[in-house]
């Protein structure tokens, strides 16, 4: 029997082979690694953009990016979203746009729900909305006014 995860992440790869952890292996993806509440808000429509700009570099070079294309990581790093991998170079404009986008998009939303964060924890950075900071006890650091010293 088949659990739910490997179905999702078997139609995750069919459609996006990049996501492919390992090739031959659709029990994980890459997409696995991106937080809930950032999945929630954006993280399907990036891994479409994303495919688009592989399909134009593949059209610029004619190499088949969607199976070349390979992700080294995907976390979460202060706060926002880190996608390592090595882009083409024949689409790097297109690409640091892409990835810049949703850096910044990350570090506004709330990693837990997806709403749009309402501040960061101390310490470890994490955005979170009011609602989920409360949830788990966690306090948000007061935003600087930029008049702070």
């Amino acid at each position: 029997m088949i659990s739910d995860k490997t179905a999702e992440n078997r139609e995750l790869i069919k459609e996006y082979p990049f996501l492919a952890v390992e090739k031959g292996n659709d029990r994980y993806s890459w997409y696995d690694d991106i937080p809930e509440g950032w999945k929630k808000a954006f993280g399907l429509q990036m891994v479409k953009e994303l495919k688009d700009l592989l399909l134009l570099a593949s059209k610029r070079d004619g190499v088949d990016w969607l199976r070349e294309y390979e992700i080294t990581d995907v976390k979460e790093k202060y706060g926002s979203l880190r996608w390592y991998a090595l882009e083409p170079s024949c689409i790097i404009d297109e690409y640091e746009e892409w990835e810049e986008k949703y850096e910044n998009l990350s570090y506004e939303t709330c990693i837990e729900c997806g709403a749009p964060a309402d501040g960061h924890t101390m310490g470890w950075i994490v955005p979170l909305c009011s609602r989920c900071a409360k949830k788990h006890g966690w306090e948000l650091a007061p935003e600087k006014t930029g008049n702070e010293p």
